[in-house]
């Protein structure tokens, strides 16, 4: 299928703690732990991540967002790339 549709499909995606993990981001619990921020200069735990959704929000910078937002913004990419890449796709 050369240029088969993708459709996101949420069931499809990694679990929250592999995505941060691919960061270096260990999450210990399924709720809100704190972290350093990846997107300023942080020097104290400032990130805000939510291991069971992954939503996170940091309280430095502003930055927020969901775990595919996350994932968007490391890796400077749009929507379609960021669900291909983790997998979260079926082809139609």
């Amino acid at each position: 299928k050369r240029n088969a549709k993708k459709t996101f499909n949420p069931n499809k995606l990694p679990s929250t703690t592999a995505v941060y993990a691919r960061f270096g981001i260990a999450l210990k619990a399924s709720s809100w732990n704190m972290v350093k921020c990846p997107f300023h200069d942080d020097k104290h735990a400032s990130l805000s991540i939510n291991g069971t959704h992954g939503g996170y929000i940091c309280h430095a910078c502003g930055a927020k967002g969901n775990l595919i937002g996350f994932y968007m913004q490391m890796t400077n990419s749009d929507f379609k790339t960021a669900i291909t890449a983790l997998g979260a796709c079926d082809d139609n």
